[in-house]
């Protein structure tokens, strides 16, 4: 079965969100360290590629993978010889072929959008997210697992929860 794996960097944070036939299946995001904040945008987006891979390398290892990127520079990368690619790129630890890229479409947006608002455990987290946190014993139940990570936690205007910047 095919996998995907949509990807994207922020300035200080690398997401990751392995698809199923259209469906998520799973969420990952890691903090960049210092010095890693302060690479190119192409390194960091590779770094996303990767860190996606691998976060998830028990669904993609063997497997067809399509990567969803919204960086286009990367399908321009893959087609590069690879001595001219940068040597800090050159020396990723994984060996990846990029054979297809896709931007994540404005439907699977407003499906995930779509997903939240039904879901009561995501609209307590909201609740949260907008109205400020209160102490954890005050936290509604549900909502309690993302207390720890409540500083990274935001809603993007579609009523998306996302963490990291």
């Amino acid at each position: 079965m095919e996998v995907t794996v949509s990807v994207d960097t922020g300035k200080n944070v690398l997401g990751a969100v392995l698809l199923q036939e259209g469906q998520p299946v799973a969420y990952g995001s890691v903090s960049l360290m210092q010095t890693q904040q302060h690479y190119a945008q192409i390194e960091k987006e590779l770094m996303t590629v990767i860190y996606g891979l691998e976060h998830f390398n028990y669904y993609t290892y063997g497997r067809i993978v399509i990567i969803q990127t919204d960086h286009k520079t990367i399908l321009g990368l893959s087609k590069k010889p690879f001595d001219t690619i940068s040597p800090r790129l050159q020396c990723q630890e994984a060996t990846v072929r990029i054979n297809l890229l896709t931007q994540a479409s404005q439907t699977k947006w407003e499906e995930i959008a779509k997903m939240t608002t039904g879901d009561p455990e995501m609209q307590d987290v909201l609740i949260h997210i907008n109205n400020g946190w209160p102490e954890k014993k005050k936290t509604k139940i549900a909502a309690q697992p993302y207390w720890h990570c409540k500083e990274e936690l935001y809603s993007t205007k579609e009523g998306i929860i996302c963490r990291g910047q």
